[in-house]
């Protein structure tokens, strides 16, 4: 089985006197189903994007202007402590929030499907400590094509 390498380059930028960090992923191999995985931060019991998240969303957001070929799926999980019901309500405006942001960001709206996973995806099962649930807790960026047109 192939999968997508993605190189990440955390780059310092000078404007205005003030530096910032953003983020450049590359491609060098696109196949259906590979996953890119991130901690995407959010307020506590909110589906609002925290600023320091925005500078590797802007860098999907250039990775998905560059390769329009590509249609993905945005899909949020949260750890195993709330009820599935929030869990899932939660999960769904996280991840059309972050979809909402890529297409405010110029990545066509057809190219991008939210989906919230609530804790049925755990990365691992019956966590037990803060780390293992915040591993659980996760954004993950997922190819459904690879031949897409518009």
């Amino acid at each position: 089985m192939k999968y997508i390498y993605l190189a990440l380059f955390v780059v310092s930028s000078f404007f205005s006197s003030h530096a910032q960090s953003f983020f450049t992923l590359q491609d060098s191999v696109f196949v259906k189903g590979a996953v890119l995985r991130k901690n995407i931060l959010f307020g506590y019991d909110s589906f609002s994007i925290l600023p320091e998240s925005l500078p590797f969303l802007d860098s999907v957001a250039v990775f998905l202007n560059k390769n329009k070929q590509l249609q993905i799926e945005v899909g949020t999980h949260s750890d195993e402590r709330g009820s599935a019901a929030y869990s899932r309500s939660l999960t769904a405006k996280r991840a059309a929030t972050i979809a909402a942001y890529l297409i405010s960001k110029g990545v066509d709206t057809n190219r991008l499907t939210s989906k919230g996973y609530d804790a049925s995806k755990p990365v691992i099962v019956h966590a037990k400590t803060e780390a293992e649930h915040a591993q659980n807790r996760r954004t993950e960026f997922m190819i459904l094509r690879t031949d897409y047109t518009y």
